[in-house]
């Protein structure tokens, strides 16, 4: 009897192995571990949602061709011809004022039509992935007045309510489960995102960076819907529009800049000290943003209670606003439009060719120093005193300016581009949670090589490891929410579903004008339901303590539990 040996490429086998149970083994094994389950022919529901995706990308792009028309159409119309790169103060007309005062005063009025009362911001409805789509409705409404006056705010907000509503409007009319309703949402987050940035790719990084992972039952199926209605989305606004909003900064600003900047690896090491000035930059920002919201949150108390306090404030607000826009123009508006501008005429003759040196180097130092300032200062006038929008587009405007101020001072030793690039997205990174998408902003938008972007991802992460990372945003912002005993108010929880009546008759049992002989009758009290979010305010909005949804197929309370109340209610 001859024993089986084993030669150097042939491993030893025997009866019991994995080979002969047709169990997979070794490269096999681990490809199917990563893997995971087939997530196209397990169930119908990812089809329905692929379904849908397909439906609202289309559909997205369309309403954000017309969303983006007038919050930026309309303020380029009454602005004319005024030339942005004159670089003096009080350059700016004095009937700007009127305009930010009138569109004041149609938002405060807005306020009382609509009987606005309180809306998640933008971070918060990605985190938890729920989006009120009754106040959704009112806060698109009134960002749409406050950005066609001239807000200097960015439309991300109002565009994800329009998309997050949508989704949430759909889930609750379709009567689905928890989980489906937060996919269908970031479903409609994607598709309002990827009509904004300048590719589709943007929308669906962010709503993966920001949103609960513990929502996603599988990431490359989350990937494969959210990308479908951000790419749909972003073909038909590109058909509408021919442009994105956020346009790429290749095509207007001198070609030279590109001659004079060749990457060297301690490009890396000089990324680290922007990314600690740029946190310092995003926190003083922050720090006047606070201080204007605190003095218009002082202000309401003092104002007349009832609908003339909530008409004052954002008309008194955007009169300030109007100031500040006369005597610094390029802070007026999100700053999109300005951003070339800026860069175009913020840099030194010595950075661009001669054949444009007759229009660069107009801004000064102070003067752009003085637009981050004052770009700050109208952020924080504008959401303090009531107006709807975002706060992530006017942070790229303040980076700009800082970036052209590095450069001016460093001119022979660091690239125009290297400084505009990295503080560019580095200061909203002291604050916002979305590295990835942000290095990914500024290599899209100035369209640069692998290369390029390693000193803007170092900048990046270093400016999030000073400013959030060590927690010093964190104890800043409760400091003054605790100073100014402002208590934020938690997002509502999820509306119930249409035909869940059980639901609904122990709601009407807990409330507190219900008949107390109808809980008698059920034989005990019945417990309040737990709410779908609980949620814990940090920093910029985010909700970090979310319960985590039931399966697809499940519903929040089983059928065959046990239930006094829904023996003693139903037969």
């Amino acid at each position: 009897m001859s024993i089986p040996t084993a030669t150097p490429n042939e491993p030893t086998t025997n009866s019991s192995s994995s080979t002969n149970t047709g169990e997979p083994h070794g490269d096999a094994k681990d490809v199917l571990a990563a893997l995971g389950e087939p997530y196209g022919a397990v169930s119908r529901v990812f089809w329905r949602q692929f379904l849908l995706a397909c439906v609202l990308g289309p559909l997205m792009g369309v309403l954000s061709a017309l969303y983006l028309t007038c919050t930026d159409w309309l303020p380029r119309k009454w602005l004319g011809s005024f030339d942005f790169g004159q670089g003096v103060f009080g350059a700016g007309e004095w009937w700007w004022v009127g305009v930010t005062a009138g569109t004041g005063l149609v938002v405060g009025v807005g306020k009382v039509v609509l009987r606005f009362d309180y809306a998640a911001g933008f971070f918060t409805e990605l985190r938890t992935q729920h989006v009120d789509f009754v106040r959704a409705s009112k806060v698109f409404v009134l960002s749409i007045i406050s950005l066609a006056g001239g807000a200097s705010l960015g439309p991300e907000w109002g565009l994800g309510c329009l998309g997050g509503s949508i989704g949430a409007w759909w889930s609750w009319y379709r009567d689905l489960p928890r989980k489906q309703r937060a996919q269908n949402t970031l479903l409609g987050l994607s598709a309002a995102m990827g009509a904004l940035f300048p590719s589709p790719l943007l929308g669906t990084l962010m709503m993966h960076e920001l949103a609960n992972p513990r929502t996603f039952r599988h990431f490359m199926r989350s990937i494969v819907l959210t990308s479908t209605a951000a790419v749909s989305s972003m073909c038909v606004f590109l058909t509408l529009q021919n442009s994105t909003f956020f346009p790429e900064l290749v095509h207007t600003i001198p070609i030279s800049l590109y001659n004079f900047y060749t990457f060297h690896t301690w490009h890396a090491a000089v990324a680290i000290l922007f990314g600690v000035a740029a946190a310092v930059v995003g926190a003083l920002s922050l720090v006047v943003i606070g201080i204007c919201q605190r003095l218009f949150g002082l202000l309401r108390r003092r104002l007349p209670a009832g609908p003339v306090g909530v008409i004052l404030s954002p008309t008194l607000g955007g009169a300030l606003f109007g100031l500040v826009t006369v005597w610094l123009p390029n802070t007026i508006t999100s700053g999109s439009n300005q951003l070339f501008v800026i860069i175009l005429h913020g840099l030194p003759s010595s950075s661009v060719s001669s054949s444009s040196a007759a229009v660069a180097s107009t801004f000064s130092t102070a003067f752009l120093l003085l637009t981050a300032f004052g770009k700050a200062l109208a952020l924080g006038l504008c959401k303090g005193s009531g107006f709807f929008g975002g706060i992530i587009f006017p942070f790229f405007v303040i980076g700009t300016c800082v970036g052209c101020c590095v450069h001016r001072a460093f001119a022979d030793s660091l690239p125009a581009l290297l400084c505009v690039s990295c503080f560019m997205v580095a200061v909203p990174a002291a604050f916002c949670p979305i590295p990835i998408t942000l290095v990914l902003i500024a290599t899209s938008t100035f369209v640069f090589g692998a290369q390029q972007s390693i000193p803007i991802f170092v900048s990046v992460v270093c400016s999030h490891l000073c400013g959030a990372g060590l927690g010093y945003l964190q104890r800043a912002l409760q400091r003054g929410a605790a100073a100014d005993s402002i208590a934020v108010p938690a997002p509502p929880p999820p509306p119930l579903p249409r035909g869940d009546s059980r639901q609904r008759r122990t709601a009407a049992l807990n409330s507190p004008s219900s008949d107390p002989s109808a809980k008698r009758r059920a034989g005990t009290s019945p417990p309040r339901p737990t709410p779908a979010v609980v949620p814990t305010i940090t920093v910029s909005g985010i909700n970090s303590s979310v319960v985590e949804p039931t399966d697809d197929t499940e519903r929040e309370q089983p059928h065959n539990q046990h239930d006094p109340l829904r023996e003693a209610l139903l037969p």
